[in-house]
């Protein structure tokens, strides 16, 4: 009888993976704007070229002063060189590395506080509405950066700046975007049989990568063709499309209308063992701390994690200001890394599998893989000394492949070490790692406004050996951990 409907019809659950993955992209296309108009913000925002004396901008009382060319991104310079002698507007305001950190750090600092309270709203709301409110927060906070003002020292005293209406928006956009995840989970909980869901799951969660692969394109474009101020009301408003589809198409499995007996069946029966789980007991997190093995997960994650942050958050900036690429090139250079970073995924997660499908131990394979990963890690030290921007973007290629692989099987750790029942609450744990990429993004701000990019990528080139032994030391035998209750 189920045979007379489609397979998308007998398959509507994988339609919801589909939707998860779709706004992930969008997810992290929103947040990815920023990092790549950074280098155009950075401009000072009226300069002029005179063939003499170089490049000249404007001072707060209308002086000319002389700037270095580096101050300047590829286009901002041909527009001047193009108009001698005449002052042009670069649509940036000279947003400096410091002040760029600080925006990032609200961002984060936000997304922090965020991930418990979504979880929450979550459970309260349910899916179908709990998403549909954070998702139309952080897409009207995406638009709002739009109309950031920039209001100069009246009377000596600073009504406003546009990087704080940039860091009050950052904010409103983490608070929103951290509950992408919280949501897709439950929402795949809702949907799959206990068996699917580590598919599925890999399904939504390859949306975070593939918009960060999507988005260094598409940001230069509308800038190139629209100016940097419509970028976030493209990038917000767009994906109210999405909400549309969202709030036709999602219901429980058992409350949808187009849903088959044989798919209904198939979904429940296999979420009886996760039902009777969810009955259990679960334990405070202060009470899982008495255990080295939830240590040996989140001391290597607040190591390791700031790194990829710093080249989600940097590298646009890194490669346009430090390297002199135009924004088509560095479209193109942006998405090489996050490429390798996809593959890292699949391949770090996959040879630890099939090491343990030949034999080896999980506890031989996952070190294997990590151990490996983490000591690829410093390539990094080399990126600063490579004389092609090419070179540096193979380099951090290597780099984020070599994350990725790493913080997969550091993912799947807490799986491996406690009862189901406990294994969200020790990622949890692990989670707040992100504390720490947050403060780091202010060390980030300082290190390349008062020096160079030479002592990021020095450090980002330590951390995982550093975590890579953490783990060994604290972490023990990867096997089953018995809990008290």
């Amino acid at each position: 009888m189920e045979k007379k409907y489609g397979a998308l019809r007998r398959n509507l659950r994988w339609i919801v993976a589909g939707m998860l993955c779709l706004v992930t992209i969008i997810n992290y296309i929103d947040r990815q704007t920023l990092s790549v108009i950074k280098p155009i913000l950075a401009n000072p925002k009226i300069v002029r070229y005179v063939p003499d004396a170089g490049f000249q901008r404007q001072d707060d009382k209308g002086t000319a002063v002389a700037i270095e060319d580096k101050k300047l991104n590829a286009e901002a310079q041909s527009d001047a060189r193009s108009h001698p002698n005449v002052w042009r507007d670069t649509d940036g305001f000279g947003m400096t590395d410091q002040q760029y950190s600080y925006v990032t750090f609200t961002f984060l600092f936000a997304y922090v506080i965020a991930q418990a309270l979504s979880g929450i709203l979550m459970d309260k709301l349910g899916t179908r509405i709990g998403f549909a409110l954070i998702f139309s927060w952080w897409s009207v906070a995406t638009v709002c950066h739009r109309f950031s003002t920039h209001i100069v020292p009246v009377q000596g005293q600073i009504l406003a700046t546009l990087f704080v209406s940039f860091a009050f928006w950052r904010a409103m956009l983490g608070l929103g975007e951290a509950g992408n995840w919280p949501g897709a989970i439950k929402s795949i909980a809702e949907w799959f049989p206990a068996k699917e869901r580590g598919f599925a799951t890999g399904v939504f969660n390859m949306g975070s990568s593939t918009g960060a692969i999507v988005a260094p394109g598409l940001v230069a474009w509308i800038y190139l063709n629209y100016g940097w101020r419509n970028v976030f009301l493209l990038a917000g408003a767009c994906g109210f499309v999405w909400l549309v589809g969202w709030l036709l198409f999602y219901r429980l499995p058992r409350q949808h209308p187009l849903i088959t007996q044989a798919e209904l069946v198939y979904i429940e029966s296999g979420q009886e063992s996760t039902a009777r789980e969810e009955r259990t007991e679960k334990l405070p997190w202060f009470r899982l701390l008495r255990y080295r093995q939830v240590w040996g997960i989140l001391i290597p994650r607040l190591l390791s994690e700031p790194v990829w942050w710093f080249y989600l958050l940097w590298l646009p900036g890194y490669l346009v200001q430090a390297r002199g690429l135009s924004l088509g090139k560095m479209a193109i250079g942006a998405m090489v890394p996050y490429i390798t970073a996809d593959l890292g995924c699949l391949i770090g997660g996959g040879a630890s599998s099939l090491l343990i499908r030949h034999g080896w131990t999980v506890n031989k394979a996952r070190k294997t893989v990590m151990v490996a990963s983490a000591f690829l890690m410093p390539c990094a030290l080399f990126i600063f000394t490579a004389k092609s921007p090419w070179t540096a973007v193979a380099l951090i290629s290597l780099a984020t492949f070599a994350h990725q692989s790493w913080s997969t099987n550091m993912l799947i750790l807490p799986a491996d070490l406690f009862p189901q029942r406990v294994v969200a609450s020790v990622t949890g744990i692990g989670g707040v790692s992100i504390i720490a990429s947050a403060a780091a993004q202010l060390s980030i701000g300082y290190a390349i406004a008062h020096f160079s990019y030479a002592p990021v990528f020095t450090v980002a080139g330590l951390l995982h050996p550093m975590a890579a032994i953490m783990m060994l030391i604290l972490l023990g035998r990867i096997r089953h951990t018995e809990i008290e209750d």
